[in-house]
């Protein structure tokens, strides 16, 4: 009987396991850097949405202009996430 090559066998697994590694380490940043902005996002923007700016003598913001900060910054979560498509597993 065939026997398989061994060191055929042990090298895509060890390849396989380095390529699983990269890209869990690329989405574990991903996630990192999208929590952040979207933190820091809502930590601002928030606060001014709802009018603490006027209290101190600012500017009320207009809702309009609200809603489209919150659609811009699911916008930049989104594009941040789709930067995974362009991981290439090593050969």
């Amino acid at each position: 009987m065939g026997e398989w090559p061994t060191s055929s066998r042990k090298g895509r697994a060890s390849s396989t396991g380095a390529t699983a590694l990269r890209s869990h380490r690329r989405n574990s940043i991903r996630c990192m850097q999208n929590l952040f902005w979207a933190f820091g996002f809502n930590l601002l923007g928030i606060p001014v949405a709802a009018g603490l700016l006027y209290v101190f003598g600012g500017p009320l913001l207009n809702p309009i202009i609200a809603a489209t900060a919150m659609c811009m910054s699911s916008v930049s979560v989104l594009t941040n996430a789709l930067r995974l498509k362009r991981f290439q597993p090593s050969k």
